[in-house]
């Protein structure tokens, strides 16, 4: 939840394709990109690799989608999607990569 404002980002879809297997004790590196950003929601993509080996094959890659939702139980649209602040939405749009 962002403090002070009543908003959170909770993912209602989430995908992932495995192509490489971890075991418990590997290093990994999870690369996070926001690739789209709607209305009231932000997708993310991710990348699994082993840490430390920038050329590493990719183990795992996947995408969630977040909606913000009001969480503010006095507004008549708690609990439901709301759009994006604009401040928030400025912040955000600059580290749009395409997919």
């Amino acid at each position: 939840m962002i403090r002070g404002r009543g908003l959170g980002f909770p993912a209602v879809h989430t995908e992932a394709d495995f192509a490489i297997p971890c075991a418990f004790g590997d290093e990994i590196a999870v690369e996070q990109r926001v690739v789209g950003l709607g209305r009231t929601s932000i997708r993310f993509a991710y990348r699994v690799r082993t840490h430390g080996e920038p050329d590493s094959p990719t183990r795992l890659t996947g995408a969630t989608v977040s909606v913000v939702m009001d969480l503010d139980p006095r507004r008549p649209t708690f609990r439901r999607p709301v759009e994006l602040p604009p401040d928030l939405r400025a912040r955000i749009e600059p580290l749009v990569v395409a997919p």
